[in-house]
């Protein structure tokens, strides 16, 4: 999290549960620097889920790393989308292949080898996940997810949300056919479950059924 996001999560404790102690020297730095190394969104939705269980008293700092890491409303606790995002495919993240530097020859030129680098999708709430930036913790680092509108422009983001929107038309028509071949296999294989046993008899002749006499034709005997 960021300092503000930090800020605005102490608030968010501070207003939805009855008793805190955040006026008291120390606690609002000990909740800030154990807070600087988590995710916002996540640690909201956990607070959500903590309030619903019991408002009373802000939850100890423990209480809420463990809820943080086991997850109170899942395993993981990872955040989903409520509506379809087409530019990162609800993943939250878009990976790219770059080449990168990595040396030099005998002669000075270049040695580029292919990576492949991670950055956040900034339009849906699964993107909010997997941002990150290490300048902004308490162990400063370079190491950071940057946003896909950092590296990429507005006309190679909206093709990708069309590629997207393909996969999933067919992702969806592919389910629906498999459905029914699913049902149609279910229907077939019931077929005769249900006739019932037959009894046959090898000494059966025609006629035996016949419960009238036979007439003599002529009057002579057969």
């Amino acid at each position: 999290m960021t300092y503000k996001e930090v800020e605005d999560v102490i608030n968010k404790l501070k207003y939805a549960f009855n008793y805190h102690r955040f006026n008291e020297p120390g606690v609002v730095a000990e909740y800030t620097n154990a807070l600087l190394r988590l995710n916002c969104a996540r640690m909201t939705q956990v607070i959500d889920a903590l309030i619903e269980e019991d408002s009373s008293k802000v939850p100890p700092i423990s209480r809420l790393i463990k809820a943080y890491r086991s997850g109170t409303q899942g395993k993981g606790m990872n955040i989903t989308n409520d509506k379809y995002c087409a530019t990162c495919h609800d993943r939250g993240f878009i990976l790219l292949t770059e080449f990168t530097k990595v040396g030099e020859d005998s002669e000075g030129n270049p040695i580029n080898s292919l990576y492949e680098f991670i950055y956040h999708c900034p339009y849906c709430a699964a993107g909010s996940q997997y941002a990150y930036d290490g300048s902004q913790c308490k162990i400063k680092s370079e190491y950071r997810i940057p946003s896909i509108t950092e590296v990429l422009p507005d006309e190679m983001i909206n093709g990708m949300r069309r590629e997207n929107l393909k996969l999933k038309t067919a992702n969806e028509k592919g389910r629906e056919e498999r459905r029914k071949t699913k049902n149609i296999k279910q229907a077939v294989s019931k077929i005769g479950r249900d006739i019932p046993d037959a009894r046959y008899y090898e000494d059966f002749v025609p006629g035996d059924a016949y419960e009238g006499e036979y007439e003599n034709v002529g009057g002579g005997g057969l």
